[in-house]
């Protein structure tokens, strides 16, 4: 998703400092950002990955680190790879019976296992050009009603 994590020409600096830290160096893991549209972008960060974890081997046998737990499969990606090789898949949404992926995608019916309610404690009209959200981050494309309802922590 590229967001954290370690560039591919990292590595094997990330690795060394792991070592020099005298940390345990146990899982390499990416996630699919993609994997739930139609698009190459799925295959492309596949490829990616195994590329990585090829690298990442080589540099382990080298530095004679046993070899980290590999994952990459989200929900939505587990569903899509015929030969699973992995030493983890990390099912989210799908645990809880829900997937939400392009319809072309040959998924199974899943079950809901839970549902969430909240009470509806306002409404209004937000008219096109104001913004609403953390940080004002949405701006209403057209004159529309919001409501806020009673979910939180």
């Amino acid at each position: 998703m590229h967001r954290n994590g370690t560039a591919k020409n990292q590595l094997k600096e990330a690795i060394h400092g792991i070592c020099r830290q005298n940390l345990n160096f146990t899982g390499l893991f990416t996630h699919h950002r993609a994997s739930d549209i139609l698009s190459t972008e799925f295959y492309w960060q596949r490829s990616n990955f195994s590329q990585i974890k090829q690298e990442v081997k080589e540099i382990c046998e080298q530095l004679f680190l046993p070899l980290p737990k590999f994952h990459s499969a989200n929900s939505s990606a587990l569903f899509r790879i015929k030969n699973f090789d992995e030493d983890f898949a990390r099912v989210g949404i799908a645990t809880y019976g829900y997937l939400d992926t392009d319809t072309i995608f040959k998924n199974p019916e899943l079950k809901p296992v839970m549902s969430l309610w909240a009470k509806k404690i306002a409404t209004r009209v937000l008219e096109k050009g104001q913004r609403v959200g953390y940080g004002g981050v949405y701006e209403a494309p057209k004159n529309m009603i919001t409501s806020t309802y009673d979910v939180g922590y």
